[in-house]
């Protein structure tokens, strides 16, 4: 069994294999990554030209100021030649700056896409044994927040190369103009370095738990919300809302420290660059004194120290989120390496079906060697009606989802239509086999989009046919929009009652060759059984169907019905037939009651 774990990344701050596997989402924009990367490094250039063009513009409006020009005239074009250069250069960063982010973003949207969708689509194909021991709330975290910080981490990489570019350019610069000065100006690079690696364990230690911590909060919230009915069922509000007040705390404490961690970086660097230009004004100040250096060189230093220590505190963020990118990408390919363990063969056998159903020796357990089913033996003819019952833990539900292949077999074979089930793709299960559940699932939407689900060319004749053999049809007619009418999420501003006969109504329109009936009326009063019931009838018309309940009422018309017992059938015959026998099902009809469970 596959389990997601937050425990993992706690150990990755720069992972080869998350960048690799992140490398084929990039792929298909390469052209947009390289244009991004051409106007990032355009506006890199500009910006080390402008220092040097306002060092050339006051050096030679020095000459005007102690009136030793040689040409008054031949200045005035120099400083008008450069203020044209500086218009420019200026209109060129303002374009690059535009262009740059506009196509960085649009990549990291289309990026954002594919990842969300392959993960979704990944998700949809999963087995359900994972989707049933796995909590939505951290599959909900993965698919939102984790993918937008790859996002994040993928446009700050970009700006980092140019980031880089420019502190070597000035770097470069500096070193040209003055090397005397430029050395003693980057000796302060050793002592950012020295900082870094004190404070990069002690960040990276604090940015990683408040993720987890994240997670954690978020997985607690969805449960709860997804679970509030039975939160307000047993008045847990108040202490619900002391655990998560308690992980939400534990969440901003974690915070706090990444924030804090993150804030020292920011004074740290400042103060170098307040020391830097301490430098610069002392031994500067000095050489210009002595001639050694312009007024110009002075100025194009200060203003190449204060753009150098910008791409410094660019990339320290950078880090920060690179760090964060790492863990959440070790996280996101941890949910698309999540293995499907129910494949279609490579050559399905997607012939017509005949209608029976047949269980060869049949073993189940949902985990381990616990086995649900032992040595299952079961045969159903095309066309009948079969009534499952039993008490709780029987293995009733797990019948239902060994014929649809939600789960393999461990032992044993299982022929649907005459053959096995694993020859099968799923796809053409799906079409054969249609499922009424306990729970009706209703997407948001319309009614209409419901009944449709997965048979979207269905006309609305055709839908309100069928809706009047059942005798829906009156109650959907009173809703507001009739088949128009949106209902909320899972139909919640619908009875259950109502639920269960639209869900019976797609079911209908699937047109399956087999129908099982998974507890279908189990929630639900007797008054509405009696009504949902009658549209059953119509439903399981001409089809082999699988009817399983805990009360005896609901099976009585089956033409069989098997009574389970610890994955064992223990009688097997129709109604009148086991009240003859004087078994179990007789001695619980005898004394009236009315399921296994009572």
């Amino acid at each position: 069994m596959v389990q997601l774990s937050d425990e993992d990344i706690r150990a990755r701050s720069w992972d080869y294999n998350v960048v690799n596997r992140f490398i084929p989402f990039v792929k298909p924009y390469k052209k947009d990554a390289f244009q991004g990367l051409f106007f990032v490094l355009t506006l890199t250039i500009a910006s080390l030209f402008i220092p040097l063009v306002i060092k050339d513009i006051i050096d030679e409006a020095g000459c005007l100021v102690s009136s030793n020009c040689q040409s008054a005239v031949d200045v005035q074009k120099a400083l008008l030649y450069g203020l044209i250069k500086f218009v420019g250069l200026s209109a060129i960063i303002g374009f690059s700056i535009f262009m740059s982010e506009f196509i960085i973003e649009r990549m990291g949207e289309k990026i954002l896409l594919d990842m969300r969708t392959n993960m979704f689509l990944h998700l949809q194909d999963v087995s359900i044994s994972f989707m049933d021991k796995t909590d939505i709330g951290r599959l909900m975290s993965r698919l939102q927040g984790d993918v937008a910080a790859m996002q994040e981490a993928l446009q700050m990489s970009v700006f980092a190369i140019g980031d880089m570019v420019l502190l070597v350019g000035i770097i470069s610069v500096l070193l040209f103009m003055n090397f005397q000065l430029g050395i003693l100006t980057i000796l302060i690079i050793p002592i950012l370095i020295l900082i870094r690696l004190i404070w990069l364990p002690r960040a990276k230690k604090a940015f990683l738990d408040a993720r987890i911590k994240s997670s954690l909060a978020t997985s607690y919230l969805a449960e709860n919300i997804n679970g509030v009915r039975t939160v307000q069922t047993f008045n847990r509000q108040n202490y619900n809302g002391k655990i998560y007040e308690q992980k939400a705390t534990d969440l901003f404490k974690a915070q706090v420290r990444a924030t804090k961690l993150s804030a020292l970086m920011m004074p740290t660097v400042e103060t170098l660059t307040g020391l830097a230009f301490a430098i610069i004004i002392i031994f500067g100040a000095n050489l210009v004194i002595q001639d050694k250096i312009t007024a110009g060189v002075m100025v194009a230093y200060i203003l190449l120290v204060q753009r150098f220590f910008e791409p410094i505190k660019t990339i320290s963020m950078q880090y920060n989120v690179m760090q964060r990118a790492m863990a959440s990408g070790y996280r996101i390919f941890e949910i698309m390496d999540i293995p499907v363990s129910i494949k279609d063969p490579v050559k399905p056998l997607n012939c017509d079906l005949d209608g029976s159903i047949k269980f060869d020796n049949v073993s189940f357990a949902y985990i381990d060697d616990n086995y649900i089913i032992k040595n299952f033996n079961l045969e159903i003819k095309n066309g009948e009606r079969i009534g499952i019952v039993g008490p709780t833990g029987a293995g009733k539900s797990t019948i239902s989802n060994l014929i649809h292949r939600f789960y393999d077999a461990n032992k044993g074979k299982i022929i649907l239509g005459g053959v096995d089930i694993k020859k099968m793709s799923q796809t053409h299960i799906g079409k054969n086999v249609g499922m009424v559940l306990q729970d009706p699932f209703l997407f948001s939407g319309s009614i209409l989009d419901n009944v449709r689900y997965g048979e979207e060319k269905i006309s609305l004749d055709l839908i309100k046919e069928e809706s009047i053999k059942l005798g829906i049809d009156e109650f959907i007619q009173n809703l507001p929009n009739k088949y128009e009418t949106i209902i909320g999420q899972r139909g919640s501003d619908l009875s259950m009652g109502q639920r269960q006969l639209l869900s019976i109504l797609r079911a209908l329109l699937a047109d399956t060759k087999y129908l099982i009936l998974d507890e279908a009326t189990s929630s639900i009063d007797s008054y509405t059984e009696k009504k949902i019931q009658t549209a059953l009838d119509v439903l399981l018309d001409n089809r082999t169907s699988i009817t399983i309940a805990h009360r005896l009422a609901t099976v009585r018309n089956c033409d069989r019905i098997i009574v389970l017992n610890d994955g064992e059938i223990i009688e097997s015959g129709n109604h009148d037939l086991l009240i003859n026998n004087k078994g179990l099902y007789s001695k619980l009809y005898k004394l009236n009651y009315s399921s296994f469970d009572d």
